[in-house]
């Protein structure tokens, strides 16, 4: 899919070039104004239709990211998104461990 997304707009880039070709050719005299509008409206629909597929992409890609997150987490080995989850935050008073308990109150150095 993000090739698809890349193609296209790879091709509107190329479009939008041809399209500004075309219009220095109409404003010198040597093309028509119909056939700048013509490759101006096609390249609209082409950058338009970009837009659209990579929204698509993003989309699809963001569920199956929720996907595998729950499926981490399901399986008890935390999640990647916010740093960490469970799995990597340390019991509170553990060898090695910052982290205080709930009510512990802090202590002065």
């Amino acid at each position: 899919m993000a090739t698809v997304t890349a193609v296209l707009v790879l091709v509107s880039f190329v479009m939008s070039c041809a399209t500004f070709i075309e219009g220095v050719r109409a404003g010198h005299g040597s093309a028509t104004l119909v056939a700048h509008m013509t490759w101006g409206a096609l390249t609209l629909i082409v950058q338009l239709f970009a837009a659209c597929v990579a929204t698509i992409h993003a989309r699809r890609s963001e569920q199956q990211i929720a996907m595998l997150e729950a499926a981490l987490v399901q399986a008890g080995a935390g999640s990647y998104v916010g740093g960490g989850g469970p799995a990597s935050v340390p019991e509170p008073g553990a060898a090695g461990s910052s982290a205080k308990a709930p009510g512990e109150p802090k202590r002065l150095a």
